[in-house]
Parts: structure tokens; sequence; C-alpha cells
């Protein structure tokens, strides 16, 4: 109960905070990129202790937290593309505690530079999101229309940008494993996670 108790109101301090960061966006237009993706990852840490309280227990159910990432993602950006989400998942894969923040800022990070990325004509793309289970790891797949940028390659650091960046600092050393595939239809990134990461 006690457990339970400090994440609420851990979820309501940073949610307080979000709504601070909220109200900047209007008197500094200028920084509302920035604010508004720093008032994501604040989001997605309230929502990690959200989850964790409502659980009853610090693992984070995976097919928990990234609709609700998703849900934050298509709130922030305000884009007019449809994320959904499927969950082919016979039982619930459990994120352990210590990696649920970074898992959760690197699938905000991909959701976010999925939108960045796919087409914003008459006839927007539906960004494709799918949790399913491999063997002995889990797999999140992000698909969305639109192409790589020349020179792609993020283990090298090539064309990467700042969010991408921030996602291989991001990444677990053990247990966790990302990968890009271009295509004519669009692109495709799979984040594979495994022991100790999460218990599957």
């Amino acid at each position: 109960v006690a457990v339970t108790r400090v994440n609420q109101q851990f979820k309501n301090n940073l949610q307080a905070v979000a709504g601070l960061l909220m109200h900047e966006t209007y008197d500094h237009p200028e920084l509302r990129p920035l604010l508004r993706k720093a008032i994501a990852q604040v989001h997605l840490i309230a929502v990690v202790h959200g989850i964790q309280g409502e659980a009853k227990a610090p693992e984070i159910p995976l097919c928990e937290m990234v609709p609700a990432i998703a849900r934050i993602v298509e709130s922030l950006t305000q884009s007019r593309i449809q994320i959904d989400v499927n969950i082919d998942m016979p039982r619930p894969a459990q994120l352990r505690e210590r990696e649920s923040v970074p898992i959760a800022l690197i699938l905000n990070e991909l959701l976010l530079n999925a939108t960045k990325h796919s087409p914003r004509d008459a006839q927007p793309g539906k960004i494709m999101v799918t949790i399913s289970r491999d063997g002995n790891s889990v797999e999140v797949r992000i698909f969305n229309p639109g192409s790589l940028p020349p020179g792609f390659n993020f283990a090298a650091g090539i064309a990467t940008g700042t969010g991408l960046g921030l996602v291989g600092s991001l990444m677990p050393r053990q247990g966790a494993n990302i990968s890009f595939r271009g295509s004519s239809d669009g692109v495709e990134t799979v984040l594979k996670l495994s022991a100790p990461v999460v218990d599957v």
C-alpha cells in the first residue's frame, strides 16, 4: 500500500511539472518544440509510476505501457497520423523496474521519430505498432510510411538525429537490440527485448 501511494504521489507531482512546462509553451512559442518533447518525457515517467501503482508491483506490463505511450505521442504531436497497437502475446511480458523508464523513453523517441518522418499529405499514413513474442524475447515492431535518410546507419550514429541519438544512449547493455529496415512501403523499426530487461 505504501509503495502504491508513493507511486501515485510521484505521478501527481510529475503531472504538475508537465502542466507548468505546458504553460511555458504559450509564453515562449519559440521553445515550443523543445518544451513539448520535455513534457512528453515527464508524462512518460508519470505513466510508468502510474502503472506500477495500479499493478502494485515494480514490474511493468509492456502491453500496458506501449499503448499509453502511443496515446501521449498522438496527443503531444496533434498528428493526423493514427497509431494502432496490436498485441499478440499469450501472456504479458514484464519489464524489470530498473529498465522501465529507459525503455519507455526509447519507445517514446521511436514513435516520435515515426510521426516526424511520416508524410503529412491529404491521405496520411498509419503508424502500426505490434507487440509479439519471439521465443524467449519480445518484439515491438513500429511501421510507418516514409523512408530512411540517405546514408542512415544507427550503429555508427550516421544521419540519426538527436532523437535516435538519445535512443542509442539509453539502450541497455544486455537484453535489448534495435534494427531499422527501409522498403518501398515505409520503415520498420524493431525493438527486441529479452532477459534481463524483460520476463517473458
